[in-house]
């Protein structure tokens, strides 16, 4: 499977030294533990020769890049997963990856929109791009002309999703309960069939997500883990029906549990 080899790596990593700079040892440490093949020394060494310094680094860089650098894309893929284990997917790796892809298929813009807008200018920014889809159908419901609305409705086939978009700009940047769950109260003359979510930037607080870990009738999603879902779809990983129904899944919506490609190893 793998035709080149590179220097075992062992003695490296115990010895911390042997000729190898000290920002690959957190990388042949991952490595290690993980069992990436063919990652030593000498390709730790390639990796910081790329200014790849970091585990930020490793996450951020396109897989395209690190395969050239690695020289095998099961290889490279492999450390990606492997420090992802270690480091989670963090937001500013989503943001960095949400900026380098949406550009790629000609919507930058209209995520910048969405990063960049609070309140009613953000629900617009969010419908403008789900409407760069063009299988399911975008209503905006609240239109500024009737009160206690929920914002959005996305439909597709049988599958009815209604969005309530919350943002805060409070010192601490989380949204509460009683904001989460309003959606409830706002589509309760909706159909019971119609799946209830909460689109919440930049975060909810713990509370929040805890509740919802029981909940059966309502999702709870944060911004940047739907733009990545959104994106999926626009990338043609994933499809429209299996994004609506992940996203109709009562709960905390987790990537772990989104099929597609991450946008992190386009």
């Amino acid at each position: 499977m793998f035709t080149e080899c590179d220097e075992p790596f062992g003695n490296v990593v115990a010895n911390g030294s042997l000729g190898c700079p000290p920002e690959a040892l957190d990388v042949l440490r991952i490595a290690q533990k993980h069992q990436v093949p063919g990652l030593g020394r000498q390709r730790a060494m390639a990796l910081v020769a790329q200014g790849i310094t970091t585990l930020k680094d490793v996450l951020t860089i396109s897989i395209d890049k690190l395969t050239s650098i690695l020289r095998h894309q099961t290889r490279a893929e492999a450390l990606v997963q492997a420090v992802s284990s270690v480091s989670g997917i963090t937001e500013d790796r989503l943001k960095h990856a949400h900026s380098r892809v949406a550009k790629s298929v000609g919507v930058d813009e209209l995520v910048n929109e969405c990063n960049a807008q609070l309140g009613t200018p953000y629900e617009a920014a969010i419908a403008a791009l789900l409407r760069e889809e063009p299988s399911w159908v975008v209503t905006e419901i609240d239109d500024g002309k009737r009160q206690n609305d929920p914002d959005l409705m996305v439909q597709l086939g049988t599958i009815t999703i209604i969005i309530e978009c919350k943002t805060t700009q409070k010192k601490v940047p989380l949204i509460g309960k009683e904001e989460a769950w309003a959606v409830l109260q706002k589509a309760a003359d909706y159909d019971r069939s119609y799946k209830r979510v909460t689109l919440g930037k930049p975060q909810f607080d713990e509370t929040c997500k805890k509740k919802v870990a029981g909940a059966h009738d309502i999702t709870l999603i944060e911004h940047t883990v739907f733009i990545e879902g959104v994106l999926r779809v626009l990338l043609g990983s994933l499809s429209a029906q299996s994004f609506l129904e992940w996203l109709g899944q009562p709960g905390l919506s987790d990537l772990q549990r989104l099929g597609g490609k991450p946008t992190y190893q386009e």
